[in-house]
């Protein structure tokens, strides 16, 4: 792996090459294969030409599928084309405060002091993942 300067370059060297992986042919085969839905355009009307073939070796969850009709695979493909975001979690966030929140019942912390503990850990979270 090339050097790289500081720990934000080398976050955004692994995100890239992470998001360069997504659109991987052989990635997208191994979605297909596994029942999922591929990342890129060619492959998932590859997917859902496949789904609608009754030659094909469309599998879904480990088991040859019937065709399936034009209208649900015309239906599919409009819901997925009309996606327009995609809503995420930071899970490192979500147990800062659900430990948080526990402490108030665990060790009496008043809403201040989680107020406050809230923010120290946030920041310092923020501070070492995403600065």
């Amino acid at each position: 792996m090339p050097s790289r300067g500081s720990k934000t370059e080398d976050r955004r060297y692994i995100c890239w090459e992470f998001i360069k992986s997504t659109f991987d042919p052989e990635v997208h085969d191994l979605a297909l294969s596994n029942g999922l839905i591929p990342a890129g355009k060619e492959p998932f009307e590859r997917m859902l030409q496949m789904a609608s073939d009754p030659s094909s070796e469309f599998v879904q969850n480990g088991n040859k599928g019937l065709p399936v009709d034009k209208r649900v695979i015309d239906d599919y493909r409009s819901a997925v084309d009309s996606i327009d975001s995609v809503i995420a979690y930071d899970w490192g966030v979500y147990n800062i405060v659900s430990e948080e929140i526990s402490s108030h019942y665990s060790a009496g912390k008043t809403t201040d002091e989680i107020a406050s503990s809230l923010q120290s850990r946030i920041d310092l979270y923020v501070d070492e993942n995403y600065r």
